[in-house]
């Protein structure tokens, strides 16, 4: 965990894989993430085994 006075930074568990689906299968969002492409489930979960 990495912490100041306004944030709080947590590692992903595996209750955030739901969200994190969610989150790259955005346009909007992974635009700004790696190369762009949005992720289906299968990429979604590789990712999280990554990060």
């Amino acid at each position: 965990m990495l912490e100041s006075e306004r944030l709080i930074l947590v590692n992903y568990t595996e209750d955030d894989i739901s969200f994190l689906e969610n989150l790259l299968s955005n346009p909007n969002m992974v635009r700004y993430i790696g190369n762009g492409e949005v992720r289906n489930r299968e990429q979604a979960n590789k990712f999280f085994e990554w990060i």
